[in-house]
């Protein structure tokens, strides 16, 4: 089989449930066909630094961003090839990189435990992302079961989707089984469309028809979310709902009651409680006895921390530091105390 060695395109996702995804089945029939990969169990180590700078950037939903991983299409055996990728995003667009090696080559050459397999652009790029980042590791293994479709037409439209996605940070190697913690619901499936071009008539009119949305979602991602960040500092991670101008309020007591400005999801996607009023004071922050309160201007689903019984926005990566609105302006933190070195 060949394998295409670069990408560059516009990546779509949506989260589906089982009965649409059986309605996007049946309006693909008539135009596209399960590609040369068919079925597969995809496999892939993802390598971070050890205080995970790459996915707490790609978080942070800057202009650029970059992954390093490891992936196969099967378990590996003997001296099995395996890809190793540079996952890109500009302004919107994904570029994807990878080379094809054995996976003994691939683990001494990402541990630091040989030099690079061969001399081309792409290894090149490979080692100046080792290099520049210095201490990459494994540091998530993150399977799923994949169905890919292409174009009967002959586009370049490619349409995935993707099930029982499972993670974990043990037993880091593609020889070994799949198994780990559930990373969506076993009833979800998320959708991937793929394209250099605009979506033909019959898929906008299936997701218009269907009333579903696009969703910003990383698999890699929502483990971290969910799972790596919660055992790295003993803290949850909140998700704030467009509560433009509003007032973001804490008590030691416990959060306040819903208000009419927006809500809270927690890491599991269930809602909570929201620590919002009415906006009503100048973004300044005060001190009332034992509440920690501060006004947040225009937040736009910023991420939120639970720590010690307090509420913190998502300041810059490690820094104890401000409240952040989506301009990115700066507020005084609010006596945040606790297990705070991992803020993202």
């Amino acid at each position: 089989m060949r394998y295409t060695d670069v990408f560059k395109r516009y990546e779509f996702k949506y989260l589906l449930t089982g009965e649409e995804k059986e309605l996007l089945l049946d309006a693909m029939k008539d135009h596209m066909q399960i590609d040369e990969y068919g079925r597969t169990i995809i496999r892939n180590i993802y390598y971070d630094t050890p205080d995970m700078r790459l996915i707490r950037t790609s978080l942070d939903r800057p202009v650029y961003k970059e992954k390093l991983r490891v992936r196969s299409y099967s378990k590996v055996t003997g001296s099995d090839p395996v890809f190793i990728e540079i996952k890109k995003k500009y302004d919107g667009i994904v570029y994807k990189r990878r080379i094809a090696v054995p996976e003994h080559q691939a683990t001494d050459w990402l541990s630091g435990e040989a030099d690079k397999p061969f001399d081309s652009q792409i290894a090149n790029e490979i080692e100046y992302m080792r290099s520049y980042y210095r201490d990459l590791r494994p540091a998530c293994f993150l399977s799923y079961e994949r169905e890919a479709y292409k174009d009967l037409s002959g586009g370049d439209l490619r349409i995935t989707t993707d099930h029982n996605i499972l993670a974990r940070t043990d037993r880091m190697s593609l020889k070994r089984e799949v198994g780990g913690t559930a990373v969506i619901g076993k009833d979800l499936t998320l959708l991937e469309i793929k394209t250099a071009d605009a979506y033909p008539m019959w898929l906008i009119r299936f997701l218009t028809d269907n009333k579903i949305s696009k969703t910003s979602f990383s698999k890699y991602g929502e483990f971290y979310k969910t799972v790596i960040f919660p055992e790295m500092t003993g803290t949850t991670m909140y998700k704030c709902i467009k509560p433009a101008g509003a007032v973001l309020i804490h008590h030691d007591s416990g959060i306040e009651e819903p208000g009419d400005v927006g809500a809270v999801l927690d890491a599991a996607g269930d809602q909570q409680a929201a620590p919002l009023i009415p906006p009503g004071t100048d973004g300044t922050v005060s001190r009332q006895d034992t509440d920690a309160v501060a006004t947040v201007a225009e937040i736009q689903e910023e991420l939120f921390l639970a720590v010690d019984g307090f509420v913190r926005g998502a300041g810059s990566p490690g820094i104890v530091g401000p409240f952040s609105d989506a301009a990115g302006t700066g507020y005084p933190d609010p006596a945040v105390v606790g297990p705070v070195d991992h803020i993202i």
